[in-house]
C-alpha cells in the first residue's frame, strides 16, 4: 500500500493544486462580500493538508508491500464509489437533508461503523450542513 499511497497523494496534490488556481478565475463578489471561490478554496486547502500528510506518513512507512492493491478491500472501495455516485445522482430528486443523511448512514454501514452512533452522525452531519449552507451561505440545496 505505501506505493499506492504516495501514488495516490500525488496525483491529488497535482489536482487540488491545479483546481485551486482555477478559483481564481471566478467572478468576485460585491465589495465587501465574500467571492464566489471562498468555500471551494477552503475545501481544496483541507485536502491539500490532508494528502501532504498522508504522503509524509507514507514516506516514512518503513514496510513495502509487493502489492499495489489489497484486493480484499477492493469491495468495500466499489461500495464507497457506488454510494457517492448514487448520491450525486440524486441530489436533485430527493431532498437534500434525506439524501444526505441515506448517503453517510450507508459510508457507515460500508465502513462498518456501529448502527446508532453512525446514524446519529449521518443525520447531524446532513441537518448542520444543511442549515450552513441555507442559513450561513444563502446557498439553495
Amino acid at each position: 500500500m505505501k506505493t499506492a499511497n504516495i501514488v495516490m497523494c500525488s496525483v491529488v496534490l497535482i489536482m487540488c493544486s491545479w483546481l485551486f488556481l482555477q478559483t481564481f478565475e471566478f467572478a468576485q463578489g460585491a465589495s465587501g462580500a465574500m467571492s464566489p471561490a471562498y468555500f471551494p478554496r477552503m475545501i481544496l486547502i483541507v485536502i491539500l493538508v490532508t494528502a501532504v500528510l498522508e504522503l509524509v506518513a507514507s514516506v516514512r512507512l518503513r514496510v513495502v508491500d509487493s502489492f499495489l492493491f489489497d484486493w480484499t478491500k477492493g469491495v468495500k472501495l466499489i461500495l464507497f464509489i457506488a454510494v457517492m455516485t448514487l448520491f450525486i445522482s440524486l441530489l436533485g430528486v430527493i431532498p437534500f437533508m434525506i439524501n444526505a443523511s441515506l448517503a453517510l448512514f450507508s459510508l457507515g454501514l460500508v465502513l462498518r461503523l456501529p448502527l446508532v452512533p453512525s446514524l446519529v452522525t449521518a443525520i447531524s452531519l446532513s441537518v448542520t450542513t444543511y442549515y450552513i449552507f441555507t442559513a450561513g451561505f444563502n446557498i439553495i440545496l
